[in-house]
């Protein structure tokens, strides 16, 4: 008999892949079974991958860790004869021959937050996160009710985007301490001795919680304990179950009613909080604590009805402190949902789309009834809406792909204001030759680039060139990419790049030569006095002004609208100090636009 386990992540990580890969070989063993284990299947596209290679080579009970409920559901339905078993998530899809076997990692998390409560002196509590799913939105929301519900002050969080990176989880861990919190939740499983080597360098006594397996041998005297989930005792029931033909076929959950499977330990030096350990888990065992939805991690067709205040959710790509796109979304949600009484839930650098799917299923569990996502986020979208159709979703600055009845997408074309910086950067030019520098390929880059270039060449320019370094808010990528461009005798360059924009600049400067710069979504004037000559604007606040009183009044239009240069309230060509000459330009070319009688190319208005 063979066994098969697809794992997200690498089986030396120190924490839940390798106690998974650890405890299927020990139950298999005692079965006589064979094992067959592929890890760092983080993709789905390697997930399914993974699971169909075993499926063709003879596995009959294939697993997959918490991040492969669509992944397993899709393989599962094309191989009808063979189990399939998701392990710490729920199945989202009712399959005929998949199970789920579901550790609610939130509960004991809730008696660590009460612990901790006991502990701090500060009243702060931080939660260190790998990257948003299931597990890590239970073990935050658990750990800070707990805090929270017996006299807790603040809570801080932030997830570091990998449970092995050691150096981002130091430096969050070093970031929260900086700012008086003095007990830390870490799950992570590799990067945990990051954060015991930030303890160790700040000097400052801080405790320190683990999850998954024991972190105590980590740091002696500053872990103080550990919500340890039973992998071996997970996987010996539901191989036991298979070897038996009783797989439920349905979710199953386990948590610390089952001390088997899970309890919370006391590290070494800690135990006279045995008691309030142990006090906490009877209250919670005997409905005397009430856990929040959020806690217990139980699945739901469709968000409960949320009465006041209303939680919007926004899933985003990137980060929020980029100087550019996403700090500009985030700041606008905030102030916009101030203004109308709702609270806000921001989750950050979710590029991977299992992110994305992962972040929106956490906020509708959570209560949000408005959640959006970036452009980049219209597949995912369309994913989890369906699954929630009693809460709105909304794509902001892409199009829906798909027609989902609780899915609308407020779409800002934006390259319309860039074929006007394309006429005036013609007028600029003294070489007659553009740059245009993106961050990746997506629809806004397409089509910015395809407005200057076209704007442009209408207006007399000779050539252009335009490259993407790859990632938005890499500073040296287009500081290089720059440069390159300004060797080459171009002296006007658009560059659609948030925190890489510093970079552009300093490839001006370093040159030595005239080149006028252009910049998108938020002002770039400040980088570069004198050298930015202008930028399109595009309203995030205004935008999601627009989307949130849309919602208040029940009136969302559950198809695509689109905005532009239409509405200077939503998006404007703006000309920084020392360029004002350019002003007539800039009014009459938009005004031709809007008269119709510049006829703008498919690829710049996105359609």
């Amino acid at each position: 008999m063979i066994v098969g386990y697809v794992l997200s992540g690498p089986t030396n990580d120190g924490g839940f892949y390798e106690d998974q890969a650890n405890g299927t070989n020990t139950v298999a063993a005692e079965l006589g079974y064979e094992v067959r284990i592929v890890e760092n299947a983080f993709d789905p596209a390697d997930q399914v991958a993974g699971m169909r290679n075993m499926a063709n080579e003879g596995a009959t009970l294939i697993l997959g860790d918490g991040l492969m409920s669509d992944s397993a559901a899709t393989v599962a339905k094309e191989f009808p004869d063979i189990e399939f078993v998701i392990i710490t998530a729920p199945r989202f899809e009712a399959v005929d021959n998949l199970s789920a076997y579901v550790v609610s990692q939130g509960v004991p998390s809730y008696v660590m937050g009460v612990v901790a409560a006991e502990i701090s002196e500060t009243g702060n509590a931080g939660y260190i996160g790998g990257f948003e799913f299931s597990a890590v939105a239970e073990t935050r929301a658990g750990f800070f009710q707990g805090f929270m519900d017996s006299g807790g002050a603040t809570t801080a969080d932030i997830n570091v985007g990998d449970f092995n990176d050691v150096v981002g989880a130091k430096d969050a861990a070093a970031a929260q301490i900086a700012n008086d919190i003095d007990v830390i939740y870490a799950f992570v499983d590799a990067g945990f001795p990051g954060v015991v080597q930030a303890v160790d360098e700040s000097g400052t006594e801080v405790g320190l919680w683990g999850a998954t397996v024991s972190h105590c041998s980590d740091g002696p005297d500053k872990v103080v304990g550990n919500a340890i989930a039973n992998s071996e005792q997970v996987l010996r029931y539901l191989m036991n179950a298979f070897n038996d033909g009783a797989l439920p076929h349905d979710n199953v959950f386990y948590g610390i009613e089952d001390p088997l499977i899970q309890h919370v330990e006391l590290c070494p030096g800690f135990e006279e909080h045995q008691g309030l350990v142990d006090a906490t888990t009877a209250a919670i065992l005997s409905g005397e604590v009430v856990l929040a939805p959020a806690v217990t991690g139980a699945p739901a067709t469709a968000a409960a009805p949320v009465e006041d205040p209303v939680i919007v959710g926004y899933v985003l790509s990137g980060p929020t402190n980029d100087g550019g796109f996403y700090e500009d979304q985030a700041n606008g949600t905030n102030t916009v949902a101030a203004e109308l009484g709702y609270e806000v839930r921001i989750v950050e650098n979710a590029f991977d789309p299992a992110d994305q799917v992962a972040g929106m299923r956490n906020m509708a569990n959570e209560g949000a009834t408005l959640i959006l996502g970036d452009g980049l986020m219209s597949d995912s979208a369309a994913t989890v809406a369906k699954e929630f159709p009693d809460i709105e979703f909304v794509i902001i600055t892409a199009p829906r792909f798909e027609a989902v009845d609780n899915l609308s997408a407020y779409v800002v074309s934006q390259g319309v204001p860039s074929y006007v910086m394309g006429v005036v950067a013609a007028e600029i030019s003294e070489t007659g030759n553009a740059g245009y520098i993106g961050g990746f390929e997506f629809s806004a880059v397409a089509e910015t680039r395809a407005g200057f270039f076209q704007g442009f060449m209408d207006s007399g320019g000779a050539t252009t060139a335009d490259i993407n370094v790859g990632d938005f808010n890499d500073v040296v990528g287009a500081k290089d990419a720059a440069a390159a461009q300004i060797a080459n005798d171009i002296d006007v360059i658009y560059a659609f790049v948030d925190a890489g924009f510093p970079g552009v600049v300093q490839a001006v400067d370093e040159s030595g030569t005239e080149v006028g710069l252009w910049g998108a979504t938020v002002s770039h004037c400040s980088d570069g006095p004198d050298k930015v000559v202008g930028n399109a604007i595009a309203n995030s606040e205004q935008v999601l002004r627009y989307l949130m009183n849309a919602f208040n009044d029940g009136a969302l239009p559950h198809d695509n609208v689109f905005y532009g240069i239409e509405d200077p309230l939503i998006q404007h060509v703006e000309l920084c100090p020392g360029f004002e000459e350019h002003q007539g330009l800039v009014d009459a070319t938009t005004a031709a636009i809007l008269s119709g009688e510049v006829v703008l190319a498919p690829a710049v208005t996105g359609g």
